[in-house]
């Protein structure tokens, strides 16, 4: 299963100290370099250097994203 995440999962999982449970659920989840920056405002530490089963992936297709964030069918 191919997992995409944006912000709001991981940094609050990374606050209550659980974000390994997405890697326990999918082994690995794929984020764009705008949530990597994004999660790097907060969390100071090299995130993609201390968990690297979160990846970054360029967005391919926008219109997608689109349909997926706000339900576009």
């Amino acid at each position: 299963m191919i997992v995409i995440s944006n912000t709001s999962p991981i940094m609050n999982l990374i606050a209550i100290g659980q974000v390994n449970l997405l890697k326990q659920l999918y082994g690995e989840i794929f984020i764009p370099k705008t949530v990597l920056q994004e999660l790097s405002i907060v969390h100071k530490e090299q995130l993609s250097k201390r968990y690297l089963w979160i990846k970054t992936r360029p967005i391919i297709n926008q219109n997608m994203v689109d349909c997926v964030a706000f339900g576009i069918r």
